[in-house]
């Protein structure tokens, strides 16, 4: 078991990798008089980023965006959430979803900017492509120089 934080009362311990932010928010969810505010590594450490991201926004829907910034197919948009890099991409069918923004290869951030795209997502390192429904399209030279297959994959 680890701890985190200067001052004891506004420790939070991180044990076999969950964070116990109960001393932390001790003292927020009383009365006035006893009231006082959250320590400064619930806004500064990335233990209780982490905690955040696992309890506030992964149980429920999170806005991300407006679909109208995406009227047609094909617009794409580069969104960060909370250090989660996510794409969000209006197929050709017309509907919008979202996906992380990276290469299920190497981890590289598929799209940067927002734009248009035709009809696939193309990864700038590895090459793979992807539809605009979030399918992987290709998967070039992935068995070697000019083989496009690999049994197994």
């Amino acid at each position: 078991m680890a701890s985190t934080g200067k001052d004891a009362s506004l420790e939070f311990q991180v044990c076999d990798g969950a964070v116990r932010p109960e001393s932390v928010l001790d003292g927020v969810d009383c009365s006035l008089a006893e009231a006082r505010g959250i320590g400064n590594e619930a806004y500064t450490d990335n233990a209780f980023l982490a905690l955040e991201r696992q309890r506030l926004l992964s149980p429920t829907w999170t806005c991300i965006g407006i679909g109208s910034d995406l009227p047609e197919p094909g617009d794409v948009k580069p969104v960060d959430l909370v250090g989660l890099p996510l794409l969000m991409v209006r197929a050709e069918n017309g509907e919008l979803r979202v996906f992380h923004n990276v290469c299920s290869h190497r981890g590289v951030r598929l799209v940067e900017e927002s734009g248009q795209v035709k009809r696939v997502i193309v990864c700038p390192v590895s090459l793979r492509s992807y539809n605009l429904d979030g399918t992987l399209f290709s998967t070039p030279h992935i068995g070697g120089q000019g083989k496009h297959n690999c049994e197994g994959f």
